[in-house]
């Protein structure tokens, strides 16, 4: 897998979000807020390719977290991201 080329990440108060910059005039309808764990793994992830395997093992370098939390964190995020079209999936 491999995060679109071309998306940003922005700060936005205390937040992040995620926005597609050859889109022109954004669409706040396209405009994906991102917490601060999946922040940080979007950091770690982006511009390379990587696998459902390596996130989960990220989260759990990472964080105080069980494997069973991570693997389940991680299918919902790859999930919003798909949903999103934020991947590719290869």
């Amino acid at each position: 897998m491999r995060i679109k080329k071309d998306l940003v990440l922005r700060r936005v108060g205390a937040g992040f979000i995620i926005i597609d910059p050859n889109k022109g005039v954004i669409d706040m309808a396209k405009v994906y807020i991102l917490n601060e764990t999946a922040t940080w793994l979007w950091k770690e992830i982006v511009n390379k390719d990587f696998t459902f395997d390596d996130m989960i093992q990220l989260l759990l370098n990472r964080y105080a977290v069980s494997e069973e939390q991570a693997r389940k964190d991680v299918c919902e995020l790859i999930d919003s991201f798909k949903k999103q079209d934020l991947l590719i999936v290869e």
